[in-house]
């Protein structure tokens, strides 16, 4: 992200649970209300923990594209692009 400090949410500790779970949690809510900020303050505390994270921002019209063809494409680009 940037220098810029990322408070820390009551939300995160109720995430982090289901990090050790094959639970998938979906973050939605209005523009602005740090949906985002939460997910770089999840990174920056998983990477400390020396953890492996990828940040994809579907902002990027190539991934959005690559997601388009179905999720055996996206996980050949991940293994090809961002993993090895």
């Amino acid at each position: 992200m940037n220098d810029k400090k990322i408070i820390k949410r009551e939300i995160f500790d109720k995430i982090t649970v289901f990090l050790k779970t094959d639970d998938i949690i979906v973050l939605h809510g209005a523009r602005q209300v740090g949906k985002t900020s939460l997910l770089y303050y999840l990174k920056e505390d998983l990477d400390k923990n020396n953890k492996t994270t990828f940040y994809i921002d579907l902002e990027d019209s190539r991934l959005r594209n690559i997601l388009d063809l179905g999720v055996d494409e996206f996980l050949k680009f991940l293994k090809e692009e961002v993993v090895s």
